[in-house]
């Protein structure tokens, strides 16, 4: 009877535990030589010598993100404002999963209006995921005005997790400025019946006592 190699009989319990357990990865390394094969939409581009306000033909309800670091920094500085920075990839499932859900949450794009918000993309801005030493994603990364780090997360993060980091990043008089979402007030309609069902105001007319009314 032919023995099988060391290798294959320790494949067959690790094989075994993947059926059972699943794979779930938080999040990806950096490899920035991988063909992209998915496109994210562009970045929200302005011309910083022309307009700071947000750019024309931004859908409501999203956040808007400046062209790229350089004029990110740029605009922090001119509006003493903290810098949001989202790092990442074409390739990472979870980086589909935290755009489409977390950062289109309302609480979190109302609270994205007191920072300059930028978009890091690895595949194509590798080197300013290596300045900023990423190497997993998504990441979040909040600077100050100075370009100091105050927090960064990384891995797929909901938007509960994600909304105290930005409000620690704010000032008072920042944290105070943002709009909260606004939420719709459920309208309440009267069917037929309840309308019968009403009691009768009494109608004041000129043969009526005025101490009869509301008796």
């Amino acid at each position: 009877m032919t023995s099988r190699p060391k290798h294959c009989r320790l494949l067959l319990p690790a094989a075994a535990c993947l059926v059972l357990v699943g794979c779930e990865i938080r999040d990806e390394q950096v490899r920035t030589t991988q063909p992209s094969r998915l496109r994210w939409p562009d970045p929200i581009s302005r011309r910083l010598d022309a307009d700071t306000t947000p750019a024309a033909g931004q859908t409501a309800g999203t956040i808007a993100f400046v062209e790229n670091c350089a004029a990110g920094r740029r605009l922090a500085d001119a509006g003493n404002k903290p810098l949001l920075i989202i790092f990442r990839a074409t390739w990472c499932r979870w980086c589909s999963a935290f755009t489409q859900q977390t950062l289109n949450d309302p609480a979190i794009v109302a609270l994205s209006e007191q920072f300059v918000c930028v978009q890091v993309d690895a595949d194509r801005n590798g080197d300013v995921c290596r300045r900023y030493g990423v190497t997993h994603f998504p990441t979040v990364l909040i600077l100050a005005a100075d370009d100091s780090e105050l927090t960064r997360r990384s891995g797929h993060t909901l938007a509960a997790d994600l909304q105290p980091l930005l409000r620690q990043a704010l000032t008072p008089d920042r944290l105070a400025a943002t709009v909260p979402p606004t939420i719709p007030e459920p309208t309440t309609t009267r069917s037929p019946r309840d309308i019968g069902s009403e009691p009768e105001q009494p109608v004041q007319t000129a043969t009526t006592p005025p101490d009869t009314i509301g008796r």
